[in-house]
């Protein structure tokens, strides 16, 4: 069964994009949390939070890359993960856990296996070699006589031995007992990559699946090779033996998934009519596979039967499953490595349920409230709308394409209800008249849309701002589209933008180098504020209680103008040097507001910005801040997730 524990997305692909791939992700990490760790240094000591974390409906941002169970207990679980980096260690089956310290700690784990012999000793494949805990994960070593290469692939043979392959064409045996050393074998004659093993539960068959050259078989524990004709040249990214007598075996490749009834000697395409692609693949102890698909989808076929049925109700999101385990001892306790966390099942794969808290969390890009009340937030999982104030959340998704959500705008008024516009990552505007059902494409397709701006006198006059751009208007719900770049500057990357409604025309653009204005509806703008030069402006707000105050998030801080953004002044005490996202503004009490920070998370000020005051819920970076109309809660759309507070009574 331990082979089991070993699969993975065919996606990995070669090592060479991989490791290129594992690189930006494992520096993407350490900087994050560096970045991080800076930051909650200086957080002054907050006053107990009532934030409450509210992600029911929203998918956790991590993916699981492998999975080991104690095997004494099938709750004492080991996941590796990839986005997250490391191994995560739970003692309650999911419910709960934490990451391994040490030098696994951004590690990304790609193979984990535990050892009956030895109940408390894990070993993980990770990008950068082998590492080995004798004590349930609480402390790790590497394996020195192995190289530090990154290491795809873990199993365990009939006697106790454990084979490790990975980038390179090399693979390692070490012998039974604590005094074995690891000890090179002849590696498969592919001269590629390992990217998978398995071990038949009975005799001396190994198999070995590579990067590109196809499978090979060993039948003598791997000091020979021979290729496996009937699959061919091509990656293998998973094996599983099903049974105990070591006759059965899966290959899940890129030309499909194969299997074998003979123990390895022939192979022929698993007769799978199933929509989508296998991703994941594991056997029962009574020698049924299952197999789950690109479309979220289980399906079972039973030990001697040749028809599949769909098994459960599968984990329900295309695209996510990476690896399958079933615990040897208990087997109706399952669990579902995917591209968006934990899942847990306790009926044998017939129900599942997100492992939460898991592993990794949910994540908010944007955020808005519509006219009606009804909240939407988008993400990396596309448009959610949540009629209860957050406590869950619906995907919006038909029609939007496969991309983050970065911006959302609701149309002002009664008489707009459900018209709201989605600008992607990389995909252009979306645009839905029925508050986010559908969706469909507006005149700007190419190029990401981070920012979106409404007329609240005309919805079907809009300005976006293009990523690493600047300004476009559209007069027409955005069919059409004219550049707006007069006085920008051909170097200004556009940030923020806001408009005036109580000044005709007026509009403002905060840039990667300062504040712009316009008198003219954007037809021409001009530097403004010389106190703002050299800063990015995250975040331009009007006070919507009235009067012309202007304010801005950035670099340095939070400011306000008393003079129409002419001339800016630092606002208050409490945010020097703190980079300023989000503003948003009680209504019915003038000297409540709140400051959204990167990497630092809510500021509040309770005496209208003289002062600020580390306010929670998390030292998380704020993508998006909200005051609902009747001043009853304050949203907050995190790098952690969505969070609401209420604001009464503050």
């Amino acid at each position: 069964m331990a082979s089991m524990n070993i699969q993975r997305n065919p996606r990995a692909g070669h090592p060479r994009s991989h490791s290129a791939a594992v690189w930006l992700v494992c520096a993407g990490v350490l900087l994050t949390l560096a970045s991080a760790h800076a930051a909650v240094g200086r957080l002054p000591n907050a006053q107990a939070s009532a934030w409450q974390p509210l992600n029911s409906g929203l998918l956790p941002h991590v993916t699981v890359t492998a999975l080991a169970l104690d095997p004494r207990n099938a709750q004492h679980l080991y996941a590796g993960t990839a986005s997250a980096a490391g191994v995560w260690i739970s003692e309650d089956g999911g419910s709960s856990g934490h990451f391994a310290k040490g030098p696994l700690s951004g590690r990304v784990a790609y193979a984990l296996l535990t050892d009956r012999a030895q109940p408390d000793a894990v070993i993980a494949g990770t990008d950068a070699g082998l590492y080995r805990s004798a004590d349930a994960g609480q402390t790790w070593q590497q394996e020195t006589n192995v190289p530090a290469v990154a290491i795809y692939g873990l199993a365990r043979d009939v006697d106790g031995g454990i084979f490790a392959g990975g980038a390179g064409p090399a693979i390692y045996h070490h012998a039974a007992g604590k005094d074995a050393n690891w000890q090179a074998l002849a590696p498969p004659p592919g001269g590629s990559a390992v990217l998978s093993l398995a071990a038949s539960p009975h005799g001396s068959l190994v198999l070995a699946g590579t990067d590109g050259a196809g499978l090979f078989s060993s039948r003598d524990g791997g000091q020979t090779w021979d290729s496996v004709p009937d699959i061919g040249r091509t990656f293998v990214a998973a094996l599983a033996f099903a049974g105990a007598d070591g006759r059965v075996a899966l290959a899940r490749t890129r030309l499909g998934t194969y299997v074998t009834t003979d123990g390895a000697r022939s192979w022929h395409p698993l007769t799978a009519d199933l929509p989508g692609r296998v991703d994941a693949l594991a056997a029962g102890g009574e020698g049924d596979i299952y197999l789950g698909t690109s479309e979220g989808a289980l399906y079972r076929r039973a030990a001697g039967s040749e028809g599949w049925q769909r098994w459960g109700t599968g984990i329900g999101v295309p695209g996510m499953f990476l690896t399958l385990l079933i615990a040897p001892e208990s087997p109706s306790r399952w669990y579902a490595g995917t591209a968006s966390g934990l899942y847990l099942s306790d009926d044998a794969g017939l129900t599942w349920h997100l492992a939460q808290p898991g592993p990794g969390h949910a994540a908010a890009t944007s955020l808005a409230v519509a006219a009606d009340g009804s909240l939407y937030l988008g993400n990396d999982d596309g448009v959610l709308r949540s009629p209860d104030g957050g406590q869950h959340w619906e995907p919006r998704r038909s029609g939007l394409p496969a991309d983050t959500v970065l911006a959302l705008a609701p149309a002002a008024g009664d008489g707009f209800a459900g018209l709201i516009y989605a600008g992607l990552a990389g995909q252009g505007l979306y645009r839905s008249t029925d508050g986010g059902l559908h969706w469909e494409a507006t005149g700007w397709t190419k190029r990401g849309v981070p920012a979106v701006l409404v007329d609240p006198g005309d919805p079907s006059h809009l300005f976006i701002r293009v990523a690493y751009e600047r300004v476009y208007e559209s007069r027409d719900s955005g069919q059409t589209w004219a550049a707006r770049w007069d006085g920008l500057g051909l170097a200004t990357q556009i940030i923020s933008l806001a408009m005036d409604s109580r000044r005709p025309g007026a509009l403002y653009a905060g840039g990667s180098e300062g504040l712009f204005r316009s008198l003219d509806g954007a037809a021409s703008w001009q530097s403004v504020g010389p106190e703002l030069a050299g800063q990015t402006v995250f975040a331009i707000a009007l006070d919507p209680r009235g009067g012309g105050d202007l304010y801005a998030g950035a670099t340095n801080g939070a400011y306000r103008s008393l003079d129409g953004g002419e001339h800016w002044e630092p606002w208050g005490h409490g945010l020097e040097d703190v980079t300023v996202t989000a503003l948003a503004f009680a209504r019915q009490d003038a000297r409540l507001v709140f400051a959204g920070t990167k990497y630092q998370g809510v500021f509040q000020s309770a005496d209208g910005g003289q002062n600020w005051q580390y306010a929670g819920p998390a030292p998380v970076s704020v993508n998006g801040l909200v005051v609902t109309p009747d001043d009853q809660w304050i949203f907050a759309a995190t790098a952690g997730g969505f969070y609401r507070e209420a604001v009464q009574g503050r």
